[in-house]
């Protein structure tokens, strides 16, 4: 009897879930949106986290080849596949592709132009002069000025054509290239969410580099989020049940030359990286709106931007060079 106990006891011990203690999990990988992503869960086994986590890393490896716009995969038509078409035909594409180029074209003019995916020749050429200064820093260098006015003749967003209907998307201009890279973490962060969502998970923390979504509450409790100052103290703190806090700062991807430094984020009227913030985060319902509107903010005057993100029902927080923070 004592062995059929025991036996029994054994048994029940190897049963899916069972006995499993419930608590905090967290996992980081640097696979995905050239940045840093963590899943945090909170009152999860650890085989529920297992599920979801592999959830979110196989909806966010899909959404990183799709908005690729420097690599092919074999059997698929990606960003850079739409780029490498330019000006000489249509490219049929995954709908998650159309959903955001729709998008990006209706905050194109939300934004009065600050937010334009048709930037890509202009952006090309600071991500060179930016790789160029990272390896070797003695040698750093601006981009040309006339190669700037010349990228910038082709960023028409008029040029990108979306048709529903055919599933494809085509650059009518040969010189011009798409760049989602305003609005893909914010997107991906928002499908990763919910997926999870339709497998049942919540208590859920996604940081994709910055663009944080919080699917659910922190198991009964906000999720406290933190504003980075750019010497990496809090500027502010933010108590988050469900929705997205998406900061872009000036102090991530920069290189200096003759002591200034030279941010990633461009400003498209002038083509050089946009002046005035350290930082613009948005706090909203919706990742992809919040990662949109970090950026196009940060392009604006703080009055403009006070009207747009009233205008949109988003809370906007902007960090000044003196440490001074202030919200709409």
């Amino acid at each position: 009897m004592k062995r059929l106990i025991a036996a029994a006891a054994a048994l029940l011990l190897l049963l899916p879930g069972c006995a499993e203690k419930r608590g905090t999990h967290t996992e980081t990988r640097y696979d995905y949106f050239d940045t840093v992503v963590t899943v945090t869960a909170a009152d999860m086994t650890d085989t529920e986290f297992r599920t979801a986590a592999d959830a979110v890393w196989d909806e966010l490896g899909r959404l990183h080849r799709l908005f690729d716009r420097y690599h092919e995969y074999a059997g698929m038509n990606n960003l850079k596949t739409v780029n490498d078409k330019a000006g000489t035909e249509p490219a049929e594409v995954d709908p998650a592709l159309l959903d955001l180029c729709d998008f990006a074209v209706r905050m194109y003019g939300e934004t009065d132009g600050r937010l334009n995916v048709m930037l890509g020749s202009v952006l090309d050429l600071w991500h060179e002069a930016r790789e160029r200064a990272l390896a070797d820093p003695a040698s750093a260098s601006l981009p040309d000025d006339a190669a700037l006015s010349e990228a910038a003749a082709h960023t028409d967003i008029a040029a990108l054509r979306i048709d529903r209907e055919a599933g494809t998307l085509y650059i009518a201009d040969k010189d011009a290239s798409l760049d989602l890279g305003a609005v893909a973490k914010g997107y991906a962060a928002e499908k990763a969410a919910e997926r999870l969502t339709g497998l049942g998970y919540d208590h859920v923390l996604l940081d994709l580099g910055g663009n944080i979504r919080a699917v659910g509450d922190k198991a009964g409790v906000p999720w406290t989020l933190g504003i980075r100052a750019p010497e990496g103290d809090c500027a502010a703190l933010r108590e988050v049940s469900s929705g997205t806090l998406v900061t872009s700062g000036s102090y991530q991807r920069y290189f200096t030359v003759d002591g200034q430094n030279y941010h990633h984020i461009i400003d498209p009227r002038t083509n050089y990286p946009a002046v005035g913030f350290v930082s613009v985060t948005v706090e909203a319902a919706d990742s992809t709106l919040a990662d949109a509107l970090s950026t196009a903010l940060f392009c604006m005057t703080e009055a403009e931007g006070r009207a747009v993100a009233e205008r949109l029902g988003v809370t906007a927080f902007w960090l000044y060079p003196d440490g001074t923070l202030v919200h709409n």
